[in-house]
């Protein structure tokens, strides 16, 4: 609901950038205190609540820079963004499902620690491929 105006006030990058890193961070939680005693409140619950918050800051500047795309390229552009998601949907169930047999302590250290490097790719990518703005 607020990405509109966050986009306007800070560009495109700045909030992807953002929401990636909260992804990394919310994995970085759940490894520090998501244990063998259930604990939804205190472990799990506060790193939701992060990976709610990359997934709207993440996902809206994708959507809004399909949305700029002429006419004639939006329906493709629309195409691939959607595709690409499907695509890291079923790749990251692979990685988790491959990883989670062999993780100790909680059983999902492995696949946490994939979601924190991955988040900070993401952000190393978005950093690296954004536009340059021309003085």
């Amino acid at each position: 609901m607020n990405a509109g105006p966050l986009q306007s006030r800070f560009g495109r990058t700045a909030p992807a950038v953002t929401g990636t890193l909260a992804m990394a961070l919310a994995a970085g939680y759940w490894l520090a205190t998501v244990h063998t005693t259930p604990d939804y409140w205190g472990g799990m619950f506060p790193g939701l609540i992060l990976v709610g918050l990359a997934g709207g800051l993440a996902q809206a500047p994708l959507f809004a820079a399909a949305g700029t795309l002429a006419p004639e390229r939006a329906t493709t552009g629309s195409a691939v963004l959607n595709m690409s998601r499907q695509i890291g949907s079923a790749v990251g169930v692979a990685l988790l499902v491959a990883l989670t047999p062999h993780a100790t302590t909680t059983g999902f250290d492995h696949a946490w620690w994939v979601q924190a490097g991955a988040g900070i790719a993401a952000a190393t990518a978005l950093l690296a491929l954004r536009p340059r703005r021309t003085p």
